[in-house]
């Protein structure tokens, strides 16, 4: 008896891009950001997306918790008339103002290099995502075209998927 199979794809090569949220941040926004109402806001109990974050955020604005260690606002450090830097870059990715079942991920960091690519999975996995026992990972979304997104980030990077559609209980 012959088995056949074919051989996963290596990583796609693609050039590095420059962004202004760093693609690990923007997967967190992605899957735990709240991004409808007026401040950049991601909620994690987690200390480390927490330090990760923190660690990597543009200088002009750090994060404060909110009085339940949950929520995350990122706020300017000085006040100004200037705009938040991450919130007009959310404007600029049409993600500000999109509820869980409108966000996707935008073109241009579903292009970026293989390590920014593995940092933005990463980002959405620590929100939404979950490993079995057996090593497997699921991603859990309300938004369909984010779940697209999702997939062709995995193919990208070698990986195979599936969608599956769960109908609320």
């Amino acid at each position: 008896k012959r088995i056949i199979s074919i051989p996963c794809t290596k990583p796609v090569n693609f050039d590095r891009k420059s962004y202004i949220i760093n693609p690990y941040m923007l997967g967190i926004l992605i899957s735990e950001g709240n991004l409808t109402n007026g401040n950049v806001v991601y909620t994690t109990c987690e200390t480390e997306v927490y330090n990760r974050i923190n660690d990597q955020i543009d200088s002009s604005v750090y994060c404060i918790k909110t009085k339940n260690n949950i929520d995350h606002r990122v706020v300017k450090i000085n006040r100004s008339s200037k705009n938040n830097i991450y919130k007009e870059e959310l404007k600029k990715l049409n993600l500000w103002g999109k509820y869980s079942y409108e966000k996707h991920i935008p073109k241009i960091y579903k292009f970026g290099s293989i390590d920014q690519r593995i940092a933005l999975l990463q980002g959405l996995m620590d929100g939404d995502g979950t490993v079995s026992k057996q090593g497997s990972i699921s991603y859990c979304t309300t938004s369909y075209e984010l779940a697209k997104d999702f997939s062709e980030l995995i193919y990208s990077l070698g990986g195979t998927t599936k969608i599956n559609t769960k109908i609320g209980s």
